[in-house]
């Protein structure tokens, strides 16, 4: 069991949640605004790479989130991503996006029993590579314990302890995601100093391992978001830094799985940022992540990624309409 005190983590915060939010299995990421009346509206991406559509209600009865993290990943292994709403009482809940596209079904008990939750960061990402995203808690104390998502019985696992030493955590972000491309999420410390620190998941689904340094140069920190996404499009997870004086700056992963390569300014230009969520997704289903500015006016812009060029293209607008946003979470 894995339980320190109680500390809410939420997407974009020193934990943050995996990105590319894909409700309808068309390879594109879609918004999604959840709120804590049970209403839950849902802004499909049009795969061809132009725009939102039009608002869609995927769920709207009994409230469902959790005191903990309100997250999403895809639990059951078909391909869309599901709704986790984790709890301090030792309750996980879920709701199973429908694959044909059109709602989030009932609310599933994945987990109840003794209380599961990190200090640093709790994340739900996939680190035994069975294709169901599992949940990791994160703690400072250098235990993370895992339990892994079920897909044929629709739970979670008992927990596992994957790692207990030394304190191991970033002071900028702490990221659970694939850098090695082996298909298995891996640990990833962000510090503030310049130090940027990974412990790769064992793909068969046991542990993970000794602290490796990725980079140690130049404090690499935005003031917007601090998140990750394959933004060339190469298969695995990248480093992006989002400064509110329209500079964006990158540190690609090495497939090889060694390290974060030098910086690269994927962005410099006019201040493109929301304030409602700054996303790093793929919405226009060409493999490489893009930018996602999430205003609460009611505009969405989008910046797509260009992996051959290694930048960040034109603003595009793509929703400007009524005020579209959760008092939740808001994910892409």
């Amino acid at each position: 069991m894995v339980v320190v005190v109680a500390v809410a983590m939420t997407a974009l915060s020193l934990g943050v949640a995996p990105t590319g939010a894909d409700v309808n299995h068309d390879g594109a990421a879609d918004l999604v605004a959840w709120n804590s009346n049970g209403v839950i509206g849902v802004k499909l991406a049009n795969p061809a790479g132009s725009a939102f559509g039009g608002t869609e209600l995927w769920a709207n009865g009994a409230p469902f989130f959790g005191n903990v993290a309100n997250l999403f990943g895809d639990v059951n292994g078909d391909g869309v991503q599901d709704l986790v709403a984790w709890n301090s009482n030792g309750v996980i809940g879920a709701k199973l996006a429908n694959p044909a596209g059109s709602d989030f079904g009932p609310t599933k008990v994945y987990y109840q029993g003794e209380p599961f939750y990190g200090n640093v960061a709790n994340i739900v990402a996939d680190v035994n590579h069975d294709g169901a995203a599992d949940l990791v808690a994160w703690n400072s104390n250098g235990v993370i314990g895992v339990k892994l998502a079920n897909a044929s019985t629709f739970t979670f696992g008992a927990t596992q302890v994957w790692y207990s030493g030394e304190p191991f955590f970033g002071n900028v972000a702490n990221i659970v995601t694939d850098v090695n491309h082996d298909g298995a999420a891996d640990l990833v410390a962000w510090n503030s100093n310049g130090v940027i620190g990974v412990k790769l998941a064992n793909p068969g689904g046991a542990s993970f391992g000794a602290t490796q340094l990725w980079y140690n140069g130049a404090p690499f920190v935005g003031n917007v978001a601090n998140v990750f996404g394959d933004v060339n499009g190469d298969g695995v997870s990248d480093l992006v830094a989002w400064n509110s004086n329209g500079v964006i700056n990158v540190h690609l992963a090495d497939p090889g799985g060694s390290t974060f390569g030098p910086l690269r300014v994927y962005y410099q230009g006019e201040p493109f940022y929301g304030d409602v969520a700054n996303l790093v997704a793929d919405v226009n289903h060409d493999g490489a992540a893009d930018l996602v500015a999430w205003n609460s006016n009611g505009v969405i812009g989008v910046k797509l990624a260009n992996a051959a060029t290694f930048t960040f293209g034109a603003t595009q607008i793509w929703s400007n309409s009524a005020p579209f946003y959760g008092n939740i979470a808001n994910v892409g």
